[in-house]
Formats: structure tokens, C-alpha cells, sequence
């Protein structure tokens, strides 16, 4: 029996992870819920930075696993910084921690994307693409269901924030993020990678202990739950602390 806890990021909620609990053995505990900001969760105008996240993170995890019982942390783009700060703070909570696209090249393609630099730059479009995403959002409906219809709750959930906590987010999270606190983690980390995911970073990829590519993944996982499952159990297999 294993508890496992997943974290999603910027790009939509907790339903990102359905299909690993249908992939799962049943003896698994699995566990996700939205982040303070977006999906479901209320949105508060504060700062979203490392402290909040965590606070909220902190709460949800006493509330969904046991008391005195360790879990591994599955996260996903800035979701994976999140994990890396909790186990940071909490070593002996976290049984091992599995890193789905951490977003090592965040600064450089966050500025040479039109879409994020809007966000960074609270520009006048950014806002009203954000406001007036209930609008506009149904231009892309057909299309994502019929290109990903088993993830199309996903697609949707994407839209469940607000521009502040986006913005909030990318400024006190991901872009302030220190990757060389990676090496001062206690538990046993695996970092999974898309090779088409723009935030890749080789070199500083590779220079992690364990590392796996996986191809023709890009900066989303779907499609790709099985292969992640079986990297999770080959380096945290059941029955072992």
C-alpha cells in the first residue's frame, strides 16, 4: 500500500490526474486537489507565492492522509517546485518525490511566449483574455473534444482561475524558483521529462540522479499515465520505505 499525493500546476486542476487512479493498483491510496487559485478552490486576492501554496498544500495533506503515515509526491510543472518547498520543509513526511516536467527553462520561454508575457507584463490583452476567457473559450470547445475527448473535463478546468492568480503564481513561484535547492532534498527524487517540453533544460536534466526522457511528451502528460506509473513503481515499489 502506498499513499500518493498529486500536485497539479498552472495549466489545469486536479483532474489532471484521473486517469493514474484508474492505472493505480487498488491498494494505492491516491490522492489530488485543486490549488488555492484555480480549479474549484476559492481565489482570494493575495500574493501566491511559496508560503500560501503551502499552507493550503499543508492543510489538504493532513486532511486526506493519515497521521504518522509517510506519502510520495507525484507534481507537474510549477507544481513540482511546490513539492520540491514541502519536502524541503517536511523531509520525514514525504516518502520520495516524482517530478512530472519541472519547469527548468521557466524564465527564458515564459519571456518568449506571447501568451505568458501578457500575464508577466499586466498588460491590457493579458486581463481581457483572462476576464472574457468564459467567452471565448467555447471557440476552442469543438476542437479539443475532438482531438482529446477523455480529457476535455481537463481542458476545461484549465479555465477555472483568475488573471491574478495566474500572474501571482508565475511571479512568486515559478520565476523566483532556485533550482539549486534540488540538491539539498533528503528523499529519493525522480524527475520525468517530455522531450518536446519547451521548458526543458538538458543539461541541467541530465545532471540530475534519477532522470528519465520520455518521447514524443511535451509539456502535458496525457496520454502518457501509464509510463509515468511505471517509472513510479519501478522506483517506489510497494512495500518498500
Amino acid at each position: 500500500m502506498r499513499n500518493i499525493v498529486a500536485i497539479h500546476g498552472i495549466t489545469g486542476s486536479k483532474l489532471n490526474f484521473r486517469h493514474f487512479e484508474e492505472i493505480l493498483e487498488p491498494s494505492d491510496h491516491f490522492y489530488s486537489f485543486d490549488l488555492i487559485g484555480f480549479g474549484e478552490e476559492e481565489k482570494p486576492e493575495c500574493d501566491y507565492n511559496v508560503d500560501c501554496f503551502l499552507e493550503h498544500i499543508s492543510k489538504r495533506i493532513d486532511e486526506l492522509v493519515p497521521e504518522g503515515e509517510t506519502f510520495l509526491l507525484l507534481a507537474h510543472s510549477m507544481g513540482c517546485i511546490l513539492a520540491k518547498e514541502y519536502a524541503l520543509r517536511y523531509p520525514k513526511r514525504v516518502q520520495g518525490l516524482v517530478f512530472v516536467n519541472y519547469p527548468f527553462d521557466s524564465k527564458k520561454h515564459l519571456y518568449r511566449s506571447w501568451l505568458s508575457k501578457s500575464f508577466l507584463t499586466e498588460s491590457t490583452w493579458g486581463k481581457l483574455l483572462c476576464r472574457s476567457r468564459s467567452v471565448w473559450k467555447y471557440f476552442f470547445l469543438p476542437f479539443f473534444y475532438l482531438a482529446e475527448p477523455e480529457y476535455f473535463d481537463s481542458f476545461l478546468s484549465s479555465f477555472n482561475h483568475t488573471f491574478y492568480s495566474v500572474l501571482s503564481s508565475l511571479q512568486h513561484v515559478v520565476l523566483e524558483d532556485d533550482v539549486k535547492t534540488i540538491k539539498k532534498l533528503k528523499p529519493k527524487a525522480v524527475f520525468i521529462s517530455g522531450e518536446k517540453d519547451p521548458f526543458l533544460d538538458l543539461d541541467l536534466f541530465q545532471k540530475t540522479e534519477n532522470h528519465i526522457l520520455i518521447p514524443d511528451m511535451g509539456h502535458l502528460f496525457f496520454r502518457h499515465e501509464e509510463k509515468i506509473v511505471e517509472i513510479v513503481n519501478t522506483f517506489f515499489p510497494r512495500g518498500k520505505k
